[in-house]
């Protein structure tokens, strides 16, 4: 959750920062913990977090990225 919390202070927006918080959220509620380490191991990124267990968490994955995404800055632009 650390990175998380270091995230939504770099990134500049509310619409960003909340992207982040839920995102994280997301992580820790989905596979039990907020670490990295611990999350690329179970390959989550766009791998089977996305379409394994139950529809909801699968949802939930998919819709913390679209946020992240979707939050993000345009690339190089203001």
């Amino acid at each position: 959750m650390a990175l998380a919390v270091l995230l939504a202070v770099v990134v500049a927006s509310p619409a960003a920062v909340g992207a982040v918080l839920f995102a994280g959220l997301a992580v820790l509620a989905r596979w039990g913990t907020a670490s990295l380490g611990a999350v690329a191991g179970a390959q989550s990124v766009l791998g089977p977090g996305g379409v394994v267990g139950p529809a909801a968490a699968a949802a939930s994955a998919w819709l913390a990225a679209a946020a992240l995404v979707l939050a993000s800055p345009p690339a190089g632009g203001d």
